[in-house]
């Protein structure tokens, strides 16, 4: 979402779904992902559905981020993301 790019480039859907529900498959955050950011999303992956932020949480939490550096398209693929 916030590198525009997928995620799980070159990888077919069900792989990705096997890969998430057995290995716990994860996007890369990108090196530059501002650290509130990269948090949230990690809590939102949480295995145990329990410890995940609720959507009252989230709403929260983004409400008090500064996002006005993702509102800009970047010029190139993301530096975490290799070039095709």
């Amino acid at each position: 979402m916030c590198t525009r790019q997928d995620p799980y480039g070159g990888l077919p859907p069900f792989q990705v779904v096997v890969q998430v529900a057995t290995k716990g498959l994860r996007p890369e955050i990108p090196h530059d992902c501002p650290p509130e950011w990269a948090q949230l999303m990690v809590d939102c992956w949480a295995e145990n559905e329990a410890a995940r932020p609720t959507f009252a949480e989230i709403i929260e939490r983004l409400s008090n981020m500064d996002l006005s550096r993702w509102d800009q398209k970047p010029a190139g693929p993301p530096p975490s993301m290799p070039i095709q």
